[in-house]
């Protein structure tokens, strides 16, 4: 037991500097909706219908992550470009993250 304590703090030692994200897979994609009514009623108030509306999505599988404990991970997003105020804006609709065990 003393062993596997001592062995885990060198490798968190060892990688404590190691921060960051390393990818084995990701996708992004920019859609043009298709049913505008649809994407007028996902945008709340005070947020307003732009010029030209755009759906993001992206999918990334994140396999190595720092510093420990981190556990590698998946992650997705859905955004939708806006406007407020006369200026672009975006409103995630959803960014589902699994906990590295699923």
């Amino acid at each position: 037991m003393l062993m596997l304590i001592i062995s885990g703090c060198a490798w968190q030692q060892k990688n404590i500097e190691r921060k960051g994200f390393s990818m084995s897979s990701w996708h992004l994609h920019d859609v043009e909706p298709t049913n505008l009514e649809l994407y007028r009623a996902l945008l709340p108030a005070p947020l307003e219908m732009p010029d030209q509306p755009v759906v993001s999505m992206f999918i990334v599988d994140y396999t190595e992550v720092y510093p420990w404990p981190m556990t590698p991970y998946q992650e997705g997003a859905l955004f939708l470009r806006s406007n407020i105020r006369d200026r672009r804006a975006g409103i995630g609709k959803t960014m589902p993250v699994t906990n590295g065990s699923e």
